[in-house]
Parts: structure tokens; C-alpha cells; sequence
């Protein structure tokens, strides 16, 4: 977990809500200077807290920690990259070996 990445995702879902650092705080029940520390990757949030956030702004952990969209970005380039100019026999013939393999 990269805590620079996970403190601009909070950041980020925080402002998309209009919120400041002190209303989040208090949903919460936490100071603000933790928001604060969390957004400018001094500390991140504990595993329980996590899942709290997750839940309040209705996301995954994983986008939360800022893992899924890279992850799920790098994977479907990587599928469109292997069917590519492929046609739909080619297509199937292809997702078969892949799949065995």
C-alpha cells in the first residue's frame, strides 16, 4: 500500500463530496489532523478505518488504496492487446489457449 496514492484517493473522494477535512472528521468520529496526515501521506488509516471509508463513499477498499483502477486498466489492455486485429474464430481460437494455459 502506497500511502502518497491512498492519501490522494481520500483527498480526492473527499473534495468530489464537498467536504473539508473537518466535516470528514467528524462523520467519522476522528480529528481532522488525521485527515490531514492521511491526504499528505504522513500516516494512513488503520485497516477497520479503511473499510469505514470505503463504506461511507461507496467504493471498494481496493479503490480506495488506490489498487483497482490500475490494476483493471493494465488488464484490459492487455486483453484488447492480445485479440487485437483477430477475427471472431481467431478471437475464440485465442481465448481458448489462453484459458488453457
Amino acid at each position: 500500500m502506497n500511502q502518497y496514492v491512498t492519501g490522494a484517493v481520500i483527498k480526492e473522494l473527499r473534495e468530489k463530496y464537498h467536504l473539508t477535512q473537518a466535516e470528514l472528521a467528524e462523520k467519522l468520529n476522528i480529528s481532522d489532523k488525521t485527515v490531514s496526515k492521511w491526504e499528505n501521506g504522513a500516516s494512513t488509516p488503520d485497516l477497520p478505518m479503511v473499510i469505514e471509508l470505503a463504506k461511507y463513499y461507496g467504493v471498494t477498499t481496493d479503490t480506495l488504496l488506490g489498487l483497482s483502477e490500475d490494476k483493471k486498466q493494465s488488464t484490459t489492455e492487455e486483453i484488447r492487446s492480445l485479440f487485437k486485429g483477430l477475427d471472431r474464430r481467431e478471437s475464440v481460437l485465442k481465448a481458448f489457449e489462453t484459458i488453457r494455459s
